[in-house]
């Protein structure tokens, strides 16, 4: 021990090994640390996390119907629902990939028996309600994850904003969905995500199905 401390070779060696110790995100700095970081994906327990809030969400928006409400009525409520949700969730687990945490909250919401039309027009909610950073997101993920009826949906409420800021996120949604066309993602049944329908109704995206939670629904 006494040899090794004399030895500025060895401690040379040793201080490199230390620093290889280190997380290689450490050695990138500003905008390339960030981009790293940012490719990370929720974990498998952040998934969950996220598909039980919007089922929850979706839950409460149905049960506070009257019996007998339209499918225009739940659409409405179930979209104002997911646009809360959306924002809560994306403050809870968007640290890492906001545009993933999305992605997984359409899937969910689709997974669940959510139409389109409801997907859509919440997720627009939620993107305006944003800063541009994460209403870009939003719709980055709407416009590569959703279906086209649900894409279109978002771009409608966007669009009738009638703002500089809603137009761009319409066009980004757009943009994304003309990229991601013919991906076989919620189109054929499925994205590839864990989310193969929850407490929703029969039908839901991931099943083969409309999506509708109305009982007399029929397309």
């Amino acid at each position: 021990m006494r040899g090794f401390k004399k030895d500025k070779g060895a401690a040379r060696i040793l201080t490199l090994g230390l620093l290889l110790t280190v997380s290689p995100l450490s050695f990138f700095g500003g905008e390339t640390g960030a981009a790293l970081a940012q490719s990370a994906a929720p974990s498998t327990s952040d998934q969950q996390g996220i598909q039980a809030g919007v089922s929850g969400a979706i839950s409460k928006a149905i049960a506070s119907l009257p019996p007998g409400s339209s499918q225009t009525a739940i659409d409405a409520a179930v979209a104002s629902a997911l646009a809360s949700e959306t924002q809560l969730l994306l403050s809870t687990y968007s640290s890492d990939n906001p545009t993933a945490v999305a992605e997984d909250i359409v899937a969910a919401a689709s997974g669940d028996g959510a139409s389109d039309s409801a997907v859509g027009s919440g997720m627009a909610q939620a993107a305006l309600d944003e800063n541009s950073q994460v209403g870009t997101d939003i719709a980055n993920a709407v416009g590569s994850t959703a279906t086209t009826t649900a894409v279109t949906a978002f771009e409608a409420v966007a669009d009738a904003a009638g703002t500089t800021y809603g137009t761009t996120l319409a066009a980004a949604a757009s943009s994304g969905s003309e990229i991601a066309s013919g991906n076989g993602d919620h189109r054929s049944g499925g994205n590839g995500i864990l989310f193969a329908g929850g407490g929703g109704a029969p039908g839901g995206a991931g099943g083969g199905g409309s999506g509708c939670l109305n009982p007399s629904c029929t397309h």
